[in-house]
């Protein structure tokens, strides 16, 4: 709504056609966008008009200057508008589409936590199987040590064995060896 001239006069109220004081006596009006004051007369607004400004609530008034500019701004507000609304309606479609893929990443989530899981199970089976496998192989290895060391002492004593009868052999060998120049002997000792 377009402001009237009342109260009292200040310096910043002076007319920006004329530059004299808009008097509170004065039909002045004010721009609603600049904020400056005009004398009616100044602006070229006949009194009857004037009456009708202060009266109707969405009857609005702008200086030339402003007029001008404000042309100029609803043509781009205008302009804005229809880019805000196109916007929105980009924000929705977007906003479906990166619901749907949220949701489709989701699922695959699930899925691959559950695979995961899964796979979480095996291992920990598989370990459980290794672990009792390593215990069996270090019993079967303990058993193993102890049959190589019962082993080596049988062997052991089979050396001494072999050796004790190899010696017999030879002395028995000496034996025969002796035994056979005694009868030599003895037959010489008959020959003779």
């Amino acid at each position: 709504m377009a402001s009237q001239r009342k109260g009292s006069v200040k310096e910043s109220e002076k007319c920006k056609v004329c530059d004299k004081s808009v008097g509170d006596k004065e039909l002045g009006v004010q721009c609603e966008l600049c904020d400056k004051w005009f004398h009616a007369g100044c602006v070229k607004i006949p009194e009857d008009v004037y009456k009708v400004l202060g009266k109707i609530a969405n009857l609005h008034w702008f200086c030339e200057v402003c007029n001008s500019n404000a042309c100029k701004l609803f043509v781009a507000l205008t302009k804005l508008n229809e880019r805000v609304g196109q916007l929105e309606s980009d924000v929705k479609n977007n906003q479906a589409e990166v619901s749907n893929r949220l949701e489709k990443v989701e699922k695959e989530t699930d899925h691959s936590n559950k695979r995961v899981n899964d796979m979480d199970s095996r291992i920990a089976k598989i370990e459980q199987d290794l672990h009792k496998l390593g215990s069996a192989v270090t019993e079967d290895v303990n058993k193993m040590e102890i049959f190589f060391i019962n082993l080596d002492q049988k062997l052991a004593v089979g050396r001494k064995t072999l050796k004790t009868s190899l010696g017999l052999r030879q002395w028995r060998n000496k034996l025969m060896l002796n035994l056979d120049k005694c009868r030599l002997r003895c037959k010489r000792c008959k020959k003779s």
